[in-house]
């Protein structure tokens, strides 16, 4: 049996790996699916994802509330409250998966309506073929919510990597392969359709013959009191789940109302970059959520709790501001180089969205502690404040200013809603965020503000005009990132953990030989 702690090591590294194939895989074969699709075609298939994604919430929100409630069980050793409990889920996620196809039958009957002045007939014809594949998707994901719940609470790091690694490099290799047969924008959900059900059978046919999990009703196993519980944490996850597709999503489908779906492609791809940075922070995150979760529910001392948001938060800033700082000097020519300079658009989107997002992925450990809390109801009610009027600003910023409109109304409200979340830390004494910004974000400014400097600086003299100049500029511009956290960031801990591993990797590799 592999011990926790090698889970979450060995998780943490393969999610890194998964962030890189990722990365990888977008950045190889997102042009090619614009190219072969058209801006059209390729808009109408972002814009589609957008509104699944809204029935996709209540999908979300129960992952978050399977988690805490199976590791809370596991803490009480009762079996037949996790037994009992994800039976109701099941049940749950049927009648859920009901819903949305009834949903999707009303969204499939609207969207002539409600697209007719900014889509032509062949868009609209091609939107709604696609509605029906991606609601089957849907129903899929929440066949598999559960087991995927359940490899998180039990720890499982390992295994929720590979596949996701595997599920990354088969799904894209089989899509490009379809349109180079000449498929369109249909073939290609049902080949991401066709691997996500592969995988959700995987992860069922796991929990059952490897972790014995089992899905029972038991008399009198949970009472009214935690029904209650559960039901008003589930609430509040969905109405935090709700906020960020509010966030993230209704963008897209407002300048597709407005503008256009040309106008959601060049919007979609600098919004692009959000998930890959989002996927490294929530990486270790995500991790460490079932070790934060006990710690909180046990009752550990919040200085304590204090100590694990820091260190989470400082791995996560470190790759988070190479990352930002990079993008900030050299995003443009990347944009230029990767889909072509009449997307220019995408790098201000970048800039205006992004930097205010870093500040809240980077640390998002405190969600769990909110959560673990009980108090992540306050939070959902504050974000959904913010998230209205954004949504609000949005439609007016998008009249006067097109997709750049749009783009500083979501950086705004990130902001706002973050401050929100701080005061409510604040006031229920769930951490010190004082001593949190000063030991993630003192010195690290410092180090951002001298690349982001010497990167111009450096513009002035060399002009980047193939991959080839724009990897080797990049490669030296992490490699004296690294130095100035070595001698600037780090402390002496952190310096001693890093050699520590270097060492170990070191000794690994001559043992072998």
């Amino acid at each position: 049996m592999i011990k926790s702690t090698t889970e979450r090591k060995a998780g943490i590294a393969l999610s890194f790996l998964s962030i890189i194939v990722s990365f990888v895989i977008g950045f190889a074969v997102t042009p090619v699916i614009i190219k072969k699709l058209g801006d059209s075609e390729y808009g109408v298939y972002t814009l589609v994802a957008s509104l699944c994604a809204y029935l996709n919430i209540i999908e979300q929100g129960l992952a978050d509330t399977v988690v805490k409630y199976i590791i809370k069980f596991k803490i009480e050793n009762d079996r037949d409250k996790i037994e009992h409990f994800s039976a109701v889920i099941l049940l749950i996620n049927g009648l859920i998966s009901l819903a949305i196809v009834i949903a999707g039958v009303i969204l499939y009957n609207a969207i002539p309506q409600i697209y007719q002045n900014s889509m032509s007939a062949l868009e609209i014809q091609t939107a709604k073929r696609l509605l029906i594949l991606m609601i089957i998707n849907l129903i899929v994901s929440f066949i598999s919510n559960l087991y995927q719940g359940v490899l998180t609470a039990s720890e499982k790091f390992i295994i929720l990597r590979v596949t996701e690694i595997a599920n990354l490099i088969i799904s894209n290799a089989a899509t490009v392969a379809v349109l180079f047969m000449g498929g369109r924008s249909f073939s290609v959900v049902i080949v991401i359709l066709a691997c996500n059900s592969a995988f959700a059978l995987f992860k069922f046919l796991y929990c059952k013959l490897k972790l014995r999990h089992r899905s029972k009703l038991h008399k009198n196993a949970i009472t009214k009191g935690v029904y209650l519980e559960l039901l008003k944490y589930f609430l509040a996850v969905l109405i935090v789940v709700v906020v960020e597709q509010i966030y993230w999503k209704l963008d897209n489908i407002i300048i597709s109302i407005m503008l256009g779906a040309t106008f959601v492609t060049v919007y979609s791809i600098g919004m692009s970059f959000h998930k890959y940075l989002m996927k490294f922070a929530t990486t270790i995150s995500k991790v460490m959520t079932p070790k934060v979760f006990k710690e909180v529910l046990s009752g550990k001392d919040p200085e304590l709790v204090t100590n694990e948001l820091i260190r989470i938060s400082r791995m996560q800033a470190f790759g988070v501001y190479l990352a930002l700082c990079g993008l900030a000097v050299y995003g443009s020519d990347f944009i230029r180089l990767w889909v072509g300079a009449q997307y220019g658009e995408a790098y201000a989107i970048i800039l205006i969205t992004l930097i205010p997002y870093s500040f809240e992925i980077v640390g998002n450990i405190r969600n769990v502690i909110l959560q673990a809390h009980d108090l992540y109801m306050k939070k959902s009610l504050i974000t959904l404040a913010v998230s209205i009027l954004n949504a609000v600003m949005t439609v007016i910023m998008v009249k006067l200013f097109g997709i750049i409109g749009a783009a500083a109304c979501t950086g705004a409200g990130v902001l706002i809603g973050q401050a929100g979340i701080n005061w409510l830390l604040v006031k229920h004494r769930c951490c010190d965020l004082k001593r949190f910004y000063l030991k993630v974000y003192a010195k690290l400014s410092i180090v951002a503000a001298i690349m982001i400097a010497a990167g111009f600086a450096s513009k002035l003299l060399i002009k980047i005009s193939t991959w080839t100049g724009f990897f080797i500029t990049a490669a030296v511009f992490a490699a004296v990132y690294v130095v100035l956290i070595w001698f600037i960031v780090l402390d002496a801990d952190e310096k001693k953990s890093v050699l520590r591993v270097i060492k170990k990797k070191t000794s690994n590799k001559e043992n072998k030989q």
